[in-house]
């Protein structure tokens, strides 16, 4: 099948369609478990970003072999970013909702059936991950006494996290390490989901 094909593109969800969604963001909210690496210490806060974005790639890939018309990917990112700003602050969502609707027109230009595009939307979705520097840009200091107050952290840990927010240099090493690392796990998952590409008439 060639990418001239498509696929319906019109907004139809399916009970199916719901059930996929929530799947797939069950195991995609579980690959964000080594964000708990950030317990150890300021800096891995932005460093388990990087670590965990290649985990996510095999599960997002995957879903994209379920996703058929237009809206699904934007549904999964609202429901996800709705779950995280409460974790990160509302201003995350924020993010969450760009990097979703990015990712929906790149599959939607591939009409659903280009492996290429595919690949190249999920590093693109997982830039979602900078979300949580919103509330710090919104507000430093508050975000601060968020940090000793609520999550118990010493003034110097929340210091700390806010100096590396503002490092020009270490934050662009964080983007640049999003984008391969997801880029990578994005390849690796329809490497090891060929069959089920070639099943969902993806090419």
């Amino acid at each position: 099948m060639t990418e001239e094909l498509a696929r319906p593109s019109r907004f139809a969800f399916s009970v199916r369609d719901l059930i996929n969604i929530g799947i797939f963001l069950v195991l995609y909210l579980i690959t964000s478990a080594a964000n708990a690496l950030a317990a150890l210490g300021p800096q891995w806060i932005y460093l388990a970003l990087v670590v965990s974005a290649p985990l996510g790639g095999i599960v997002f890939e995957l879903f994209l072999t379920r996703v058929n018309h237009a809206g699904m990917i934007f549904v999964f990112g609202i429901i996800f970013g709705g779950a995280i700003s409460m974790i990160h602050g509302w201003q995350t969502i924020i993010l969450v909702v760009i990097c979703s609707v990015l990712a929906e027109l790149m599959v939607w230009v591939g009409r659903y059936r280009s492996r290429r595009l595919n690949l190249l939307s999920y590093p693109v979705f997982q830039l979602w991950s900078m979300g949580p520097l919103l509330p710090i840009m919104w507000n430093a200091e508050a975000y601060k006494q968020m940090l000793i107050t609520e999550r118990e952290k010493t003034a110097a840990y929340a210091d700390a996290v806010v100096e590396f927010s503002t490092n020009p240099l270490y934050m662009s090493l964080i983007v640049g390490g999003i984008v391969v690392f997801a880029f990578l796990g994005a390849w690796f998952g329809q490497v090891i989901l060929k069959k089920h590409f070639e099943k969902a008439g993806i090419a």
